[in-house]
């Protein structure tokens, strides 16, 4: 990542890239694994970006219960969100509402995620 970045904003993308880990790990867990893909990362992630936007469009598709379903789907939704905002931040000029919505989405994807965890009893 560039030496350039704004503070506030690179700690923004080392946020969103452990919440991709946790969701990472639970799509891992489920009964049907949904398997996100492993990168560095990188200034703009497309890999992980990628990988999320397509475990939402399968998340009504595990055979589990309606409540996972909609938290995976949720958490996918908020973290791409993040990500698209936080992309456009580092490539245009940057904005600081970009960064307080970026970081509500990010809030948005966990809470789902634990909402998730709970639910499939995942463990750490």
């Amino acid at each position: 990542m560039p030496d350039d970045i704004a503070p506030e904003t690179r700690n923004l993308t080392f946020t969103l890239m452990r919440c991709y880990d946790r969701l990472a790990t639970v799509a891992a867990k489920l009964p049907v694994p949904i398997t996100l893909p492993v990168s560095m990362g990188g200034k703009y992630w497309p890999e992980r970006t990628e990988g999320v936007a397509r475990a939402a469009a399968i998340a009504y598709e595990v055979p589990t219960s309606d409540e996972v379903r909609e938290s995976l789907k949720c958490a996918c939704l908020a973290w791409l969100g993040a990500s698209e905002l936080l992309t456009l931040q580092l490539t245009t000029p940057a904005r600081r509402h970009r960064n307080e919505a970026a970081r509500m989405m990010i809030l948005i994807s966990e809470d789902y995620i634990d909402d998730t965890r709970r639910t499939l009893n995942i463990q750490g």
